[in-house]
């Protein structure tokens, strides 16, 4: 019965992991279409600025907190962790907040400009709330109930978005400027994540230990040694799930710098390339929260050739979503860009970009691969050699190439981290990462791309309406699917019931 409920428990929290993902993924195409391009561009070289913080002080807690919780039978115990927790997020809250603000003017010059300074205030206050929110979701995991996490997930997001297409649209009926208009838009981040976390200290205060006095004194010693437990838990899951943030925080510094026009503007139009990689990257991240802890179980438990079959399938699945979704991208750019974002400017960069999305999600795949296997550290060195790299790129070729240099170096780089990543999978798991049947697997991505770029045979993309591109997109998208799953069956890379599987997911 423990099992099962646990097993429910799992499935809850990585459907809303998956429903906030796509939530998060979506909400860029409805701004610029109320806010415009520059907008959209402020926002774009923010939100990396607040991810990256935000990542360094909560990415983690949740999970090394619900593991010592769940290790632990004394309740005073338990109660010590708890204390120590809500202390260490305030001092990482209060500290990313401050160090936020006072370095706010020097990035938003680094940004491009005072035009960014309003969103990067306004989004600092995240971070008061951010540390609290992630130690309640981290005791509510550790006591076994995910339903407070998995709501307070779905609500954060769900908050988010209503006050960023509100927030855009007041904003724009009210005739404001864009740098104001990203401002308002920014209190999203405070808003949501203060209503997730207010709603589990509501639900935290009907918990019946809560309301037990407690026994003792809790001392700074107490505070010490339970804190470096913490941080060493949770500093590893931070850097690497730091790969997609710190990498578009290099982007927001350095791109801004090389681009001789409206750099608000430009990166706007960069943004709607950065939409597509956030959509196609959300199965690859769902898969990452339930691979990681099944890799670290059957290490516990000696399982290796279990562990190599997670990482086979979670592998295997992931090349099978991940390269049709960039072909598409790649394919169908042009009516993508009008149906989502009204016209088809930065065709080429969205393009490019949408072809990076396949080396992103294998990033964050093996990733977290090397986080389950207990290499955490590896990867990260992994990561931070990538934003070196891509700091020296970008600095070299954006002045020359403009957006089209940058998007051709973010490919680049995601694939430098993916090989350095498979290099350690397979030095650390002696496995090679490379499905069965692979070049049958591209095949059957070239048929269902060419089958999508049959319509453009009959039909011209010059002035197409939002609602005819829409029509095409859907059009090609059908015809591109019915052919890459009939090739798979018939090339014999998946059989008939795995792709019924695959369907499902």
């Amino acid at each position: 019965m423990k099992t099962n409920g646990l097993m429910k428990g799992a499935v809850l929290l990585s459907a809303s992991i998956l429903l906030s993902k796509i939530l998060g993924s979506f909400f860029r195409i409805p701004l610029q279409n109320i806010a415009g391009d520059s907008v959209l561009g402020i926002f774009s070289l923010v939100y990396p600025v607040y991810m990256v913080a935000l990542t360094l002080s909560v990415a983690g807690i949740p999970l090394a907190l619900s593991k010592l919780i769940a290790e632990r039978e004394s309740s005073r115990e338990i109660r010590v962790i708890h204390r120590t927790a809500n202390v260490l997020g305030a001092l990482l809250g209060v500290s990313a907040f401050l160090i936020v603000n006072v370095l706010a003017s020097p990035l938003a010059t680094a940004l491009g400009g005072p035009s960014t300074l309003p969103a990067i205030r306004a989004v600092s206050f995240a971070l008061l709330f951010a540390p609290y929110m992630a130690v309640y979701r981290g005791y509510f995991q550790g006591t076994g109930d995910m339903t407070p996490t998995a709501l307070s997930q779905v609500m954060e997001q769900t908050v988010r978005v209503a006050v960023i297409i509100g927030a855009a649209y007041i904003s724009v009926r009210m005739g404001m400027e864009a740098s104001t208009t990203a401002g308002f838009v920014m209190t999203s981040s405070t808003v949501g994540v203060a209503a997730s976390f207010l709603y589990l200290v509501f639900r935290y205060s009907k918990v019946p230990s809560a309301r037990r006095k407690f026994t003792g004194t809790y001392t700074l010693e107490d505070f010490r040694v339970w804190s470096k437990y913490i941080l060493k838990i949770s500093l590893p899951i931070a850097f690497g799930t730091l790969t997609v943030p710190l990498l578009q925080f290099v982007d927001a510094v350095t791109i801004p710098a090389g681009l001789r026009a409206d750099s608000n503007y430009l990166f706007g139009l960069y943004g709607r390339g950065l939409s597509l990689i956030q959509i196609s990257t959300v199965f690859a991240t769902a898969v990452i929260y339930p691979l990681l802890p099944a890799i670290s179980h059957r290490l516990a438990a000696g399982d290796v050739s279990g562990v190599k079959l997670d990482i086979r399938n979670a592998d295997r699945w992931n090349h099978l979503v991940s390269w049709p979704a960039a072909c598409g991208f790649v394919v169908l750019a042009l009516p993508l860009n009008v149906a989502l974002f009204t016209d088809a400017s930065g065709t080429l960069v969205m393009a490019i970009l949408g072809a990076s999305s396949v080396f992103i999600s294998f990033s964050i795949i093996t990733t977290g691969i090397l986080q389950g296997l207990g290499k955490g550290k590896q990867a990260a060195v992994v990561i931070s050699t990538a934003a070196v790299l891509k700091i020296v790129l970008n600095l070299l070729v954006v002045p020359a190439f403009g957006l089209t240099g940058a998007a051709l170096i973010n490919v680049l780089t995601f694939l430098f981290i993916y090989i350095g990543n498979a290099l350690l999978v397979k030095r650390s798991a002696q496995l090679r990462l490379v499905p069965d049947r692979f070049l049958r697997l591209l095949g059957s991505t070239l048929m269902s791309g060419a089958a999508m770029a049959v319509p453009f045979l009959f039909f011209s993309p010059g002035g197409w309406t939002r609602g005819e591109a829409f029509l095409f997109v859907m059009i090609s998208l059908s015809a591109g699917a019915l052919v890459y799953g009939g090739s798979l069956l018939v090339l014999r890379v998946v059989s008939l019931q795995e792709l019924k599987l695959l369907v499902k997911r």
